[in-house]
């Protein structure tokens, strides 16, 4: 179903957040910054994805490779 799998993928982006920021936040390493800005980008796709699978239906169901 659909918002299963759209719930499963916002949790894992959020969890993917904020390990970053929590990395981000101690200086744990060079690369916190550039896992942020992912997880958020890939938070701002799922979303507009979703807003344009709800005005043109059906959409077509994508996979994102991202998630496990």
């Amino acid at each position: 179903m659909f918002l299963d799998s759209y719930v499963t993928e916002i949790r894992s982006l959020e969890t993917a957040l904020l390990k970053a920021h929590e990395r981000l936040a101690v200086e744990a390493d060079d690369e916190a910054l550039h896992d942020l800005r992912i997880a958020v980008r890939r938070i701002r796709s799922l979303i507009a994805r979703s807003a344009h699978c709800r005005k043109t239906k059906p959409c077509a169901k994508r996979r994102p490779r991202w998630v496990g």
